[in-house]
Parts: structure tokens; sequence; C-alpha cells
């Protein structure tokens, strides 16, 4: 966009000059400056992160998710919600009481707690979300993550209603 606005800004600096004595000079400078500024946007190399919406649409592989940082895999996380139904509200990233994710969908509430974990979620962290899903009144939980879940967190969140979705299933999940 920028480029745009430069060419455009050595466009009207030419008219302008057109009737000057010097108009071959400025012609031939405005010219080699919108070039230069062409230039600059062809051949820059866009951002490895690229924006963070951007990094958070579409389909991305179970690398990529632990790339991002935890904000975007909320975000990501969030749309994911969105697309099944969901309203689904971020909430800050501090002081949220345990909840990344606010949702909600025909009069249900729900909680969701983001971890961007390489590793091995424990027993621990099911048992805070069930302590934060009680707090906010929430008839559901789900934890998702871009890790695994230890054997004890399973079979605690087994006969509760939280919903456990790991790296495996992240790719093909649907809420």
């Amino acid at each position: 966009m920028g480029w745009y606005i430069g060419a455009g800004f050595c466009l009207l600096l030419w008219v302008v000059t057109w009737d000057s004595p010097h108009t071959g000079a400025f012609s031939l400078a405005f010219l080699a400056l919108g070039a230069l500024l062409v230039g600059v946007k062809v051949f820059s190399k866009p951002s490895s992160s690229g924006s963070p919406s951007a990094r958070t649409q579409g389909d991305l592989t179970l690398e990529q998710l632990q790339e991002l940082t935890p904000q975007e895999f909320e975000r990501f996380v969030a749309d994911r919600f969105r697309d099944a139904g969901w309203r689904a509200k971020l909430t800050p990233a501090s002081h949220d009481h345990g909840a990344d994710i606010l949702l909600s969908r025909q009069g249900e509430k729900a909680v969701a707690q983001c971890k961007r974990w390489r590793g091995v979620i424990p027993e621990t962290k099911v048992r805070e979300l069930l302590g934060t899903m009680t707090h906010l009144a929430a008839s559901e939980a789900f934890l998702v993550t871009t890790g695994s879940f230890s054997g004890p967190a399973q079979a605690f969140a087994k006969s509760k209603p939280i919903s456990l979705i790991d790296g495996a299933k992240l790719a093909d999940w649907s809420p």
C-alpha cells in the first residue's frame, strides 16, 4: 500500500513541475524514485511470520500451530469455535480466571483453555479447568493444546463435561 502512495506522490510532483525549466532532470529523478519504490515492493521479502490475522486463518500444520504466539493460537482456536457456530470471546491475556475463550451457543455457556505446548498436559491443568468451569457457571469446557495429555489427565476428564483436544486431533477438529 505504501508504494502506491509513494508512486502517486512522484507522479504528482512530476505533473506540478512540468513547466519547470528543469523538467527533464525532475522527470528523470521522479522516474527513478518511482522505479525504486516499485522495485522495493516487488522484490521485498514478506515477513516470515506474516500478520497475526493471516497466520490464524485456514489450515495450519501442527508445526505451524506450535510456532504461533500464545495470542495467535488463542485466536486460531476461537476461529475454529466460530466456524462451528459458537460465539467466542477472547479474554484479556492476564486475569482471565483460567479461561482464554468464553463461548456461548443456543443458551449454552462454555469455556476454553488454550495451551500452545510441545509437552504433556498434566492432570492438574484439567482439574484447574474444572474449577474455572464451575466458577464461571459454564456447562462445558474445552482444553485445547498443541501437545498431548497425560493418562491421568485423560482419566480425570473422562467423566466430566471437559473435552480434551490434543495436537493430533487439532488439525481435523471441529467442536
